[in-house]
């Protein structure tokens, strides 16, 4: 049987949720039927990450957001692995993608979409750039997959008719056991953390969208009522410094550590947690909540974009209000209050990961849209 070949398309300046989606992904195609490429648009870190992952990679250097100079190379990548299947990942990767693959003759094109692009563009002109350079290929997309229902919604709203929008969650591989004692242990150690002090977490790229402005706010909250604890941010990103001087001017440096970047964190950091916080200001269907999820790590997340279709509030996490570290820091002491309760919405967060977001569930549905697109275009019927 004759392989199907794909190529994904994505940024690749940073890992985050997007970026392991796609790992995920490529790495648990059925490998039979298909013969998956990646094509980052920046020489690191997510090149460096596939490479090291047997996934086979290309790193072009895509040097600003109109640097359209690398259609040529995708055009050239496209024609030389005989791409029967472009999927692209992200506004730059979009535009690029797609042009490449319109100029090379494509069968099918693919577009994952992860998060309401508004969002990730908070300066009035790079939103504007950014939404029409979106929109004007959008007639080059042969299926758009939303990762939550919200972002379906947001596509119909924008003008994307429902035939071409699938719904498919991200999902993550499902360990047989959630955690383990000694798990818990390892980063106590390596920071040098009491073995009984309260542990809370943000991971998530360092970025006004992601709210750990408004986490370091809550926790300012926190200490003034005496409450003793540590913070973890894990991630990088470009809101680093301003977070950094935030984390001075409210007295918490004793408190919150900044740990980077960390391709650890869901096995290291997540389990050592007492709590996960997703303060964000959107959302797409963030894999980080999965993550803490199946290792039955209790949730507080911002009740916005796909996180209430994750967590459902008081059955299996908690959701609070975005941009509200006041309610976001009483829900903090009303779970650290009442341990059982976490252990039961824990135990419930888990059966709902284990159901309803595999990794198994989200492969076998995006191969089915595969299958289904390149059957409609041999038959010479097309979306667009």
């Amino acid at each position: 049987m004759t392989k199907i070949r794909v190529l994904h398309i994505i940024g690749g300046g940073e890992i985050g949720g997007a970026e392991n989606h796609v790992l995920s992904l490529l790495a648990a195609l059925d490998q039979e039927k298909f013969a998956p490429t990646l094509c980052c648009l920046a020489p690191r870190p997510l090149y460096q990450r596939a490479r090291e992952l047997g996934i086979e990679a290309y790193a072009l250097d895509m040097r600003h957001k109109l640097d359209i100079h690398v259609i040529k190379s995708i055009y050239q990548l496209i024609k030389e692995k005989d791409i029967q299947i472009l999927h692209t990942h992200g506004v730059r990767a979009n535009l690029v993608g797609r042009l490449a693959g319109l100029r090379a003759g494509v069968p099918v094109s693919v577009t994952t979409v992860h998060s309401v692009l508004e969002y990730d563009y908070p300066g009035l002109l790079d939103r504007l750039v950014n939404s029409w350079t979106e929109k004007s290929t959008w007639r080059l997309v042969d299926r758009f997959i939303a990762v939550s229902q919200l972002l379906a919604r947001d596509l119909q709203r924008k003008g994307v008719n429902a035939e071409k929008i699938s719904l498919i969650y991200n999902g993550i591989p499902i360990p047989a056991e959630p955690t383990s004692p000694l798990d818990k242990g390892l980063l106590r150690q390596e920071l040098g953390l009491e073995p009984q002090r309260p542990l809370l977490g943000v991971i998530g790229r360092l970025h006004p969208v992601k709210g750990q402005a408004v986490m370091l706010q809550a926790a300012a909250r926190l200490v003034a009522q005496g409450r003793d604890f540590t913070l973890l941010l894990v991630g990088e990103g470009q809101q680093r410094q301003e977070l950094q001087n935030l984390t001075s001017e409210l007295g918490l440096t004793g408190c919150v550590h900044f740990l980077g970047f960390r391709s650890d964190a869901a096995e290291k950091i997540m389990p050592a947690l007492d709590m996960l916080i997703i303060p964000s200001l959107s959302e797409g269907c963030p894999l980080v909540a999965l993550e803490a999820m199946i290792r039955k790590v209790p949730v507080i997340a911002s009740q916005v974009g796909g996180l209430p279709e994750l967590v459902e509030h008081g059955i299996s996490g908690l959701l609070v209000p975005p941009g509200d570290p006041v309610e976001l820091a009483e829900r903090i002491v009303w779970l650290w209050e009442r341990p059982q309760l976490g252990r039961e919405l824990t135990e419930a967060a888990y059966l709902r990961a284990r159901e309803k977001f595999s990794l198994d569930r989200m492969v076998a549905d995006t191969q089915k849209v595969y299958f289904e697109l390149l059957a409609r275009f041999r038959k010479g019927e097309k979306d667009r």
